[in-house]
């Protein structure tokens, strides 16, 4: 834990590896892997551990919040990802999930993501598709294909419009996250893409790649057909 204002560090011991980190939406609580691969939460304060949320059988790989702040998504590879009801009130008590999803997350990564109105959930993996959940039924809506390679990182744009996929065939498929459209393949990179984030304005796309580089895409240029 880093101090923004005077970089002081707030250090809280873990018994293992440590693959994802999240704050809750209120920034109270800090949650992550913890042991027998259960979803812990300790106070972002002063890092006592209030409770866990739930568990999976395998290493937690990533973790992320709805918008709506209701919901929790865990992806691990134990080949699930997990959708829970989020509510600190809840902490002293394991929740069972909302609904087990069968996708196969490879590694860490921002795998999993949620649509800004919450009603939807991306996940990537090793099938070369972006999946997208209905979050209130637990049902697959439909399949995204094109990738050549794992989907490795997925993200949706804050004004709504994109939904950008990325992974080890070293391009950014960007969708229409309305009709689902495939509407443009970005280039550039010459290693897989780990990880993806929009600006708060949805004017820039950030990419992290393998090949030591992050690059910025501006999406004004997305409505000409133009990839950089």
């Amino acid at each position: 834990m880093w101090e923004v204002t005077s970089g002081n560090v707030l250090s809280f011991p873990q018994n293992s590896r440590v693959y994802c980190v999240t704050f809750d939406p209120t920034g109270r609580y800090l949650l992550h892997e913890g042991p027998t691969n259960t979803v812990q939460v300790q106070d972002a304060g002063n890092g006592n551990v209030v409770g866990i949320i739930g568990r999976h059988d395998n290493q937690i790989w990533c973790m992320t919040f709805s918008p709506d702040r209701r919901l929790l998504a865990t992806a691990s590879n134990d080949g699930t990802v997990r959708v829970w009801t989020w509510d600190p009130k809840q902490l002293g008590t394991e929740q069972q999930p909302r609904f087990i999803l069968p996708v196969r997350i490879g590694g860490y990564g921002n795998r999993v993501a949620f649509s800004v109105d919450s009603q939807q959930l991306a996940t990537g993996g090793e099938g070369q598709t972006v999946k997208i959940w209905n979050v209130n039924t637990g049902q697959e809506e439909l399949t995204l294909p094109g990738h050549t390679g794992g989907v490795l990182a997925l993200a949706f744009s804050p004004n709504g419009r994109w939904l950008a996929s990325a992974g080890e065939d070293t391009t950014i498929r960007i969708w229409d996250a309305q009709s689902w459209q495939f509407l443009l393949k970005l280039r550039g990179h010459s290693g897989w893409i780990n990880t993806l984030a929009f600006s708060r304005d949805s004017a820039r796309l950030a990419s992290g790649s393998r090949d030591a580089t992050v690059k910025l895409w501006e999406t004004a240029r997305w409505d000409l057909g133009l990839s950089r």
